[in-house]
């Protein structure tokens, strides 16, 4: 995704590998010896949006399914079923604690 920006203009190329950078330490810290714990709720629509073609949502669905079976790692659905409860548009915070 960071090099797509770069190529539309939007981002430099150095500002891309800082981006990935920060997304592989990240990733990192998800399975290190003492992970952090994950709640995770996500829209059902999450799931159906395609994002860069089948083989790259097969890709993310398996690696949901890898870390949803972490002891760690709880990740919830929220059905189209449950209707307008709050605009998923809207700031969500978040909190680290050390």
């Amino acid at each position: 995704v960071a090099y797509g920006h770069v190529e539309r203009g939007s981002i430099t190329y150095e500002q891309a590998d800082e981006r990935v950078a920060f997304l592989e330490q990240r990733q990192a810290a998800l399975v290190r010896s003492q992970p952090p714990m994950m709640f995770v709720v996500m829209d059902e629509s999450c799931l159906h949006q395609a994002v860069g073609g089948p083989e790259v949502m097969n890709a993310q669905l398996r690696r949901l399914e890898e870390m949803a079976a972490r002891p760690n790692w709880i990740i919830q659905v929220a059905p189209f079923s449950l209707g307008e409860r709050r605009a998923f548009y809207l700031p969500v915070n978040l909190l680290t604690m050390v």
